[in-house]
């Protein structure tokens, strides 16, 4: 009876083991804010846990070590590791990316767990253009072609190009730096 006892006592200390031996803590984060520089955080937090493999056996600690990468758009941008938690943060000039969504991912890894989380953007970069001369209706002689364009903000680099095409053939062309570009053609 007293064998019974120790066996049953046994196979509940057993479960209860197998219980605490996958409940591990980690788990991502992410942030994505700001423009024309967008600055992501991703961090990740790991806890010490018990691993054991499928069978309950070969049962090892876990030391709270993982690491965190960061993701724009699936591809790899860069990571930290850390004991407890780990940050990896970077900058994104908003007025580089393409039209549309796009998606930050922080993922959070440690021996035997993993935690992704996502943020999502909609970029949009659309100039807005005012043509101020040739009024409308028909023209005759030499006219200048003048008006202004406002381009979307951008870290470095030139902000936005205006074009001049005339019967869809491509006239001119002039890069601007600054976020309001008067042209005269």
């Amino acid at each position: 009876m007293l064998h019974r006892n120790i066996a049953s006592l046994l196979s509940g200390l057993v479960l209860y083991l197998g219980i605490t031996a996958s409940a591990w803590a980690t788990s991502a984060s992410i942030t994505a804010a700001g423009t024309p520089l967008i600055t992501v955080n991703a961090s990740g937090s790991f806890s010490v846990y018990t691993l054991c493999d499928s069978n309950g056996q070969n049962c090892h600690d876990t030391d709270g070590s993982g690491s965190v990468s960061g993701y724009l758009d699936n591809g790899y941008v860069g990571g930290a590791g850390g004991i407890g938690s780990a940050n990896y943060s970077w900058t994104v000039d908003a007025g580089h990316l393409s039209q549309g969504m796009h998606t930050f991912k922080a993922v959070a890894s440690d021996y035997g767990a993993s935690d992704t989380q996502t943020q999502t953007i909609t970029i949009d970069n659309t100039p807005q253009v005012t043509i101020s001369s040739p009024a409308g209706g028909p023209i005759e002689g030499a006219f200048n072609f003048t008006g202004s364009a406002t381009f979307k903000p951008v870290a470095s680099g030139n902000t936005g190009t205006v074009t001049l095409y005339v019967d869809s053939v491509w006239k001119t062309s002039k890069a601007f730096t600054t976020t309001t570009a008067p042209f005269d053609y």
